[in-house]
């Protein structure tokens, strides 16, 4: 059923009951869908909260923050207006064609492990950003990042074009952590978001997700998985990411950098408060702490897997006689 929304700013258009306009089926936060800013008919995206979550002091706040980021930079997505009618809550977003990146691992096209990589290393400047103002995503997973289309509705395999998604659980050093209780991502988020350490929450983490981020988008599959949630809760404090052989050597040594994290000899609630911190602080001063710096690392595995092929593509056909 079409319907209009009018605000001081716009009016939009959207249609609940086709399946083709909507992004995202009612999720645990939000429904989203595909939406029309008229007269122009141009197209946007329509974010309506949940009337469950509504309800939630902390969702609604949530919500609320996400329409309140005022972070100007191309590649992240950009919130085009924020309304209520009372009851229900409204968020319109810019729209950009392309898919995210759990999209991309679901897709019948498979992509590298080049790819992928090409596509964290294009999306560290815009962490950077975030970082260089406080601001921590607490979010990061493949959902929350989009490869835009190219002008054939395609993905461009050498230089893709990335962008950030979703600031709703992000986090800023002006904020009181103690008052902080945000959801999190299970299997992305760092044993100090997991064990809601929000004190301690700082760029590492961020880097630490996707660096979960990368592994899965390669693998096809997430690390720590058990039907048992307690176990997934244990292996994501303790264990280290498994080897596959779809992640080059050089490549999963940077990812085991970037996710590191101290393990536990008790479980955590058995631990004093100080001594929980420490270790908490030890698993972070092993990973990288600056967006270039992950960067960096990213970009020197990704050369000189790109220029051993190149001098392999390049050999003369009389070498293969010798070596």
């Amino acid at each position: 059923m079409q319907q209009l929304l009018k605000t001081n700013k716009a009016t939009y258009l959207f249609d609940d009951e086709k399946p083709e306009l909507v992004l995202k089926s009612k999720g645990k936060f939000s429904t989203v869908y595909l939406a029309y800013q008229l007269p122009e008919k141009e197209p946007v995206v329509l974010k309506i909260l949940n009337h469950e979550v509504a309800q939630q002091a902390n969702g609604l706040k949530n919500f609320i923050k996400e329409a309140s980021f005022a972070i100007h930079h191309n590649n992240i997505q950009k919130t085009l207006d924020y309304f209520s009618d009372g009851e229900t809550h409204f968020l319109i977003k810019e729209y950009i064609p392309g898919a995210t990146l759990a999209d991309l691992i679901k897709s019948k096209k498979k992509y590298d492990w080049k790819f992928y990589t090409r596509c964290i290393i294009h999306l560290l400047p815009v962490i950077k950003t975030l970082h260089d103002k406080g601001i921590y995503h607490c979010d990061l997973r493949p959902q929350n990042i989009l490869v835009a289309y190219d002008e054939n509705s395609k993905v461009d395999v050498s230089y893709p074009e990335v962008y950030l998604l979703d600031l709703g659980l992000a986090k800023t050093d002006a904020e009181n952590p103690s008052i902080i209780t945000a959801p999190f991502a299970m299997i992305y988020s760092p044993p100090e978001q997991l064990l809601n350490h929000y004190e301690l929450v700082n760029s590492s983490s961020d880097l630490y997700s996707l660096g979960i981020t990368l592994y899965e988008c390669i693998t096809g599959v997430t690390p720590f998985k058990d039907e048992n949630p307690e176990l997934v809760m244990h292996l994501q404090l303790n264990a280290p990411l498994d080897e596959n052989k779809k992640i080059p050597d050089a490549l999963f040594e940077v990812l085991n950098k970037a996710t590191f994290k101290h393990k536990f000899t008790l479980p955590p609630n058995q631990l004093e408060p100080a001594e929980l911190r420490e270790k908490l602080l030890l698993g972070q001063m092993e990973r990288y702490h600056d967006a270039n710096e992950f960067r960096y690392a990213l970009t020197r595995v990704l050369d000189h897997a790109v220029m051993a092929e190149e001098l392999e593509k390049n050999k003369p056909w009389w070498s293969k006689l010798f070596f």
